[in-house]
């Protein structure tokens, strides 16, 4: 009885997960990349997240905090979208994060993030090496974010590992931050 009851349900759902009336799928075709929609919606973004996808090991990237399910760079929220897409570690992710870290923990780990990119040279120096960060993604949200105004390029230990026309990442020198 239960399996004739939901079988119904398996018609309905498929329909709504192959359909081919969306913006990607008429751009790129049905497809099982779960990242296809990147070059088709966030085009300015799309190269360097691949790029930072080419990377070997599990570098931390730093990206824009607190990080929301939406993606809307205009104002200042990336998603975490370069650590989402790519499966690198960033200091602090998802909102939901503090579920696992806990709210006080998370918070921290998002004032980090904001003085990192633009508190006090020392201070983001000390924590770009607590945190090991090895690239830093200055992309449409960083440069929106309300929360600060990007400054780590400044950093001497900071420097410019690849750019594209929206988005900047940067190489930190972890054995030239001195910490």
């Amino acid at each position: 009885m239960l399996v004739v009851l939901t079988v119904p349900y398996a018609g309905f759902a498929l329909q709504n997960h192959v359909d081919t009336g969306t913006r990607t799928t008429d751009e790129v075709g049905t497809t099982l990349d779960g990242t296809a929609y990147l070059e088709v919606h966030f085009p300015a973004e799309a190269p360097a997240i691949r790029w930072l996808d080419t990377k070997q090991g599990q570098p931390t990237i730093l990206t824009t905090a607190p990080a929301g399910y939406r993606w809307n760079p205009a104002e200042g929220d990336g998603s975490a979208a370069p650590a989402s897409l790519t499966g690198l570690p960033t200091v602090a992710g998802w909102s939901h994060e503090a579920q696992y870290r806990g709210d006080a923990v998370y918070n921290e780990r998002v004032g980090d993030v904001h003085t990192m990119y633009g508190g006090e040279a020392e201070t983001q120096r000390r924590l770009l090496a607590e945190y090991g960060v090895e690239y830093v993604y200055v992309g449409p949200a960083e440069r929106n974010s309300p929360y600060f105004e990007v400054t780590v390029g400044e950093l001497d230990a900071v420097t410019v590992a690849q750019s594209w026309e929206d988005v900047r990442i940067y190489k930190v020198d972890q054995a030239a931050l001195g910490n």
